[in-house]
């Protein structure tokens, strides 16, 4: 048993928080949210260091932080003229207001998801994890010269995982859809997506598995950029300085790594990756990352209204973490581009979002 698995079963034997203490942390999170919008600064005009405290199979299935930048690089959208204040990420400085608004709310989020602690599971029972993911995709040669997708793809896909994390996991696609952007070809849209559809097919076949359905010990799915195991051979830092490093090492990329680092943040605090204790830190830590802010104005995340941190890298494009506005816990991550046609605006390039229930079968 590793020493996460160990820290899991230790607090599944623990009391939870009682409602009320989770209702007053969400609370204060969302008035932290409310002060931003109304450009309130807080006391505090610094945090240099926040308290410490005492992908696997989901996120191969949404955009890591590599595929993030790769995406940007890809697109090659304008800077903007905006100012650039790292070299390695070219992220764009912020305002000291805007960081303490950011790293407060962050510590009010780290606060609440350890205060809401971790699924309990019995013998037998499964935590199901429902991930919906949309993907902008673009037609070649072009390049997205415009700045905006050609098509999207968007799926729902479960993932049943054990209360014995060692026993065999399930996940299976629920649902696939196709939708191509108003101004683009059809018929070559038509012939992307087909290409793309053989291309997956091809895959799973050389595997010998059915797309819509897997079966693993241990979470170890084909498709996984990184396995359960190698999460939890992580010893993470309870330093939020040093375990921002270590996110910056999973993610391996060195060119966005801001975005890159706010994207595999996201994919670790979906349910049953880490430790809620974990998770708090991890978001500690995404208070840290270069160029952070909060989102003045609430955001719409698959019909449902949410608070949002970001980072933008001077690029045109920014990634977002975005937090229930009911619970206060994070729901979900997406990446907003700015069109380079000169019509303003924004436009969805990602987007993952995730719930989850404790359940008593897996199919």
């Amino acid at each position: 048993m590793d020493e996460i698995e160990l820290l899991r079963r230790v607090r599944a034997d623990q009391a939870g928080p009682s409602r009320a203490a989770v209702e007053r942390g969400r609370d204060a999170l969302l008035e932290r949210a409310s002060g931003a919008a109304g450009g309130r600064a807080r006391g505090r005009a610094s945090r240099l260091r926040l308290g410490a405290r005492s992908s696997w199979g989901l996120g191969a299935f949404i955009a890591t932080g590599a595929a993030v930048v790769a995406l940007v690089v890809t697109i090659g959208l304008s800077s903007g003229g905006r100012p650039v204040v790292s070299p390695a990420g070219q992220t764009p400085a912020v305002d000291a207001g805007e960081a303490v608004r950011a790293s407060e709310f962050l510590d009010d989020a780290a606060r609440q998801v350890e205060e809401s602690g971790d699924p309990v599971l019995a013998p037998g029972e499964f935590l199901k994890v429902e991930s919906r993911t949309l993907h902008g995709q673009q037609l070649a040669p072009d390049g997205a010269a415009d700045g905006r997708p050609d098509w999207y793809y968007s799926s729902i896909r479960e993932f049943y995982i054990p209360a014995d994390r060692s026993a065999e996991w399930v996940t299976r696609l629920v649902g696939v859809s196709y939708e191509h952007a108003a101004d683009a070809d059809a018929a070559l849209v038509a012939a992307d997506i087909e290409a793309f559809q053989a291309r997956e097919a091809e895959m799973y076949e050389g595997a010998g598995l059915d797309p819509a359905y897997e079966r693993a010990a241990g979470g170890q799915f084909v498709s996984a950029q990184f396995s359960p195991q190698e999460v939890a051979r992580i010893e993470w830092s309870q330093e939020p300085a040093v375990a921002l490093q270590q996110v910056y090492d999973l993610t391996g990329v060195n060119v966005g790594r801001e975005m890159g680092a706010l994207s595999t943040i996201g994919d670790l605090l979906q349910p049953g990756v880490v430790d809620a204790a974990t998770g708090a830190v991890l978001l500690e830590a995404a208070a840290l990352i270069p160029g952070i802010r909060l989102l003045d104005a609430p955001v719409d995340f698959s019909g449902r209204q949410g608070v949002a941190i970001a980072v933008d890298e001077g690029t045109g494009y920014e990634h977002q973490l975005v937090f229930d506005s009911e619970t206060g816990l994070p729901m979900g991550s997406r990446a907003i581009g700015m069109p380079v046609d000169g019509t303003g605006g924004t436009v969805l390039w990602e987007s993952s979002g995730y719930s989850s229930a404790v359940v008593g079968f897996a199919p």
